[in-house]
């Protein structure tokens, strides 16, 4: 069986000044469909880095990166951007919703990208995806006249819009209070029981327990992978 996910001697080289900077430094692992992996580790371990590259945000400097069976480590930034647009969904600590669009358009954004759906049935999706979020009625309200928790719920929607079979979360509850967190992650938790594969970076302990996996990076090594449910 493949993988959805599986790299191989990952590594990322920044020259910083005379002397170069591993960010990753020989990493492999799989992730299969469906897991909820949480990526943890001190500021400059490798944590960041490592989810852009998976989300084809970065390339490596060397190593392999099979996304749903298919090479992306060498691909161009137009490539990469297709990939994107196809198979992946993002969800970041700062939502970044165009401030003056309302809810629904910006729930669209990624087909209109894409050109998938006609107009009816792309409205009719973002419509679906709003209530799949627990936003029913909230379509034509701006971010301005949303809670982030709310906000980062649109932001979800938006993220799931061309149906991705994974989702890349940055710091996801970093801006938002303990019970809007809680309900992300519960929201988090049922997309994952669906069967999309979430991968999130998170330094808080509390939010890494909703996931059933978890990486540990220190100095761009993956020094532990532990499956806790």
């Amino acid at each position: 069986m493949s993988h959805l996910i599986e790299i191989r001697d990952l590594k990322k080289i920044y020259s910083a000044g005379e002397e170069p900077v591993a960010a990753l430094d020989g990493v492999s692992l799989e992730i299969d469909n469906g897991e909820f992996v949480a990526i943890m580790g001190a500021s400059g371990s490798g944590k960041s880095t490592m989810l852009n590259i998976l989300g084809c945000l970065d390339v490596p400097t060397s190593g392999s990166y099979l996304l749903d069976g298919v090479e992306v480590a060498r691909r161009s930034r137009k490539e990469l951007a297709i990939i994107r647009n196809q198979k992946l969904g993002f969800v970041f600590q700062n939502f970044n919703l165009l401030p003056r669009t309302s809810a629904i358009e910006n729930v669209e954004l990624p087909d209109i990208y894409l050109g998938r759906l006609s107009h009816a049935k792309r409205r009719r999706r973002a419509l679906e995806l709003l209530k799949r979020v627990g936003l029913s009625g909230r379509g034509t309200h701006t971010p301005a006249e949303l809670s982030g928790g709310q906000q980062q719920r649109v932001a979800i929607a938006r993220a799931l819009m061309n149906e991705p079979p994974v989702l890349f979360a940055d710091e996801p509850t970093g801006n938002l209070d303990t019970k809007s967190s809680i309900e992300i992650m519960n929201l988090f938790t049922e997309l994952s029981r669906e069967g999309i594969t979430i991968v999130m970076v998170t330094h808080e302990d509390d939010i890494a327990a909703y996931a059933t996996r978890h990486l540990v990076m220190r100095d761009g090594k993956l020094i532990k992978d532990d499956k806790v449910r």
